[in-house]
């Protein structure tokens, strides 16, 4: 699984970006997951094809107690099994750990 990973990580801060991202509508029905939603334009062929069946599309971000982890496989929210699921394109990674690096700094949280 290819990851962006940030460690050691202040419990305290954990606590406040879950408070955060519960409160921007990035939950996830898993405890302890949270979704960035892919932009429509950064979508590959696939995926906006597949967009109205399949879609959203999403990048998982899970905590820890000290750590992050950004999945960086770009997956449906409403399917489990599809040719659309694939590891994100440069564009796609640059844009999700540019807006979690943006959230992490604004929330004044060391990374």
């Amino acid at each position: 699984m290819r990851t962006y990973n940030i460690n050691e990580v202040k419990s305290e801060d954990i606590r406040r970006l879950k408070h955060y991202l519960d409160q921007k509508g990035h939950s996830a029905p898993i405890e302890d997951i949270f979704w960035f939603e892919v932009p429509q334009e950064l979508l590959s062929e696939t995926q906006k094809e597949h967009a109205g069946e399949c879609g959203p599309y999403v990048f998982p971000l899970e905590t820890g107690d000290t750590w992050l982890m950004l999945e960086l496989l770009i997956r449906p929210r409403n399917t489990l099994h599809c040719s659309c699921i694939a590891y994100a394109s440069e564009a796609q990674r640059s844009h999700v750990i540019q807006r979690l690096e943006a959230i992490l700094q604004e929330m004044e949280i060391a990374s």
